[in-house]
Parts: C-alpha cells; sequence; structure tokens
C-alpha cells in the first residue's frame, strides 16, 4: 500500500484497475500501525465483536471495514477461514500461469509483480494479469496479512473472473480474518499486562482498519492525513 504502485502501471492497466473496488488503494501512501494503540484495542475486545470502552460497548461490522476501506460490504461472502480439502482444484489460470509451485511471500509477489509490469511491450502479456498480481501484493501485505507475510491461495480464486470481482462482500472478508484471532491476541496482551512473558503477536487480516475504527469512534487522537480523504483511513496515513 506504500509503494504508490500507480507511478508503474500504464494507464491502460490503470483503466482496468479502476473497475475493481480495489482501485483507491493505487496510489494510497502508507498507514502505519500503532502497536501500542492496537495492544489497547485488543484489551478492550469482549468477544462478538464488540469492544468495551468506558460506559460504551461498541461494535464493528462489515459495514464499518467497509466504510473505513472503501470497499463492498454487501454481496456473497468470501470464506477463507474454512479449510478446504480440495487442494487447487479451483485456482485457474492466472494462479497456474504465475503462482504454482512458487512460494508467495510478499516480497516474491511484489518481484513477480515489478518484471509482469515491465514485460508491458511483451504481447504475451495480459494486462489483467498485471492487475491480479496487484491485487496480490495488496492482499499480501495490507489488507490480508498473517505472521509470515504469504499470499492465502484460497483468495486467488475470487480474482480469476475480474468481472465477477464487484459481487463479493471483500469488507466482511477482511473483517472476518482480522477477528480470527483477536482472542489469542488479547490473552497475549492481558498476560503482558500482568508482567507474564508473553509471546510476541501478530493480528492477521488488517489491523490498520480496526486502528482506524477505533481512532474514528474515540477520537483519542487527532487525524494527521489528508483532511479531505476520500476514505476514513486517507486521514489518518
Amino acid at each position: 500500500m506504500s509503494d504508490r504502485i500507480g507511478a508503474r502501471l500504464s494507464s491502460t492497466v490503470k483503466i482496468k484497475l479502476m473497475y475493481t473496488p480495489f482501485h483507491h488503494f493505487m496510489d494510497a501512501g502508507a498507514l502505519v500501525v500503532d502497536s501500542i494503540l492496537l495492544d489497547g484495542i485488543c484489551d478492550r475486545y469482549i468477544g462478538e465483536s464488540q469492544f468495551s470502552f468506558g460506559a460504551f460497548v461498541l461494535t464493528c461490522s462489515d459495514e464499518d471495514f467497509g466504510k473505513i476501506l472503501g470497499l463492498p460490504h454487501t454481496g456473497r461472502k468470501i470464506d477463507l477461514l474454512k479449510a478446504s480439502s480440495k487442494g487447487n482444484v479451483n485456482l485457474g489460470r492466472f494462479y497456474k500461469q504465475h503462482l504454482h509451485g512458487k512460494i508467495l511471500t510478499r516480497q516474491k509477489i511484489g518481484i513477480m509483480f515489478r518484471d509482469l509490469a515491465n514485460s508491458m511491450g511483451n504481447s504475451t502479456v495480459d494486462e489483467e494479469d498485471i492487475v491480479r498480481m496487484y491485487l496480490c501484493l495488496l492482499f499480501s501485505g495490507f489488507l490480508f496479512t498473517n505472521a509470515r507475510c504469504t499470499l492465502r491461495r484460497k483468495i486467488i480464486s475470487f480474482i480469476e473472473d475480474l468481472d465477477d470481482i464487484s459481487s463479493y462482500n471483500w469488507a466482511g472478508a477482511v473483517r472476518d480474518v482480522t477477528f480470527s484471532n483477536i482472542d489469542y491476541c488479547r490473552t497475549r496482551v492481558l498476560e503482558r499486562e500482568r508482567g507474564g512473558r508473553a509471546a510476541s503477536v501478530y493480528m492477521m487480516g488488517c489491523p490498520a482498519a480496526l486502528m482506524v475504527w477505533a481512532l474514528e469512534h474515540t477520537h483519542v487522537a487527532e487525524p494527521g492525513g489528508r483532511p479531505d480523504g476520500y476514505l476514513p483511513y486517507q486521514r489518518w496515513v
């Protein structure tokens, strides 16, 4: 998200990206997550997507994440947490041509994206594959992160058909992954507060979105980004 990707793309690829729900991340600045603030948010988690802030209990919803990130919060569900026994059966041509057999770390994906974008003059390069590779980079580095900094292979099946990509509840998918290990994060934070030697934790998904949600609702700090930001997170970049 911090790489100003737009500068590397041709105008035709940018146009194709504009027809996806993720076009506004193309030239977004970096949003640094405050680990201390995130610990405080985890400390206030009480379950069922709810947080206790003093006398108030606030619920973080798909719609909240949708507004913060500018992503659809309704539509077909994307379940990235349910284990699948089908292997790569649903992974299509893009995966087989560009990603099969490779270790999909964010760094590796960044290199593949750069190489693909620099090969635009080659008639064999599919412009939509550049868009798909950019989405893989965005997913692994910002929206669907994990401690290993790798791409969830299961998500690739949802970007094979770019014409269908807007029909999914992307905000809900990001929120589900973000909340998938928040109970564990809270336990580790409480252990550390009690003086225990808690293991370091890594919140999955998009902790930046959760941080912005808390900042927007509690007003514990003033935005330092763009006051006219198109999306809430841009006010904190």
